[in-house]
């Protein structure tokens, strides 16, 4: 069913928040095969307490 009241409650910031976290996690599982990326662009280790970008990027979703 196609119910164009649906679609009019949406909110817009939202919806391109999440298009912006889904591609920000494409880009960075594509970045763990990438030699020389920055350490900041990269997961830590487990044995190390901290966080990066890349960490922040699902909880976002």
């Amino acid at each position: 069913m196609n119910n164009p009241s649906a679609h009019a409650s949406r909110v817009l910031s939202i919806d391109v928040f999440r298009g912006i976290i889904i591609f920000t996690m494409v880009f960075v599982n594509e970045l763990a095969g990438i030699a020389d990326v920055p350490q900041w662009m990269k997961h830590l280790p487990a044995n190390v307490d901290g966080m990066t970008f890349v960490d922040l990027v699902f909880p976002a979703f």
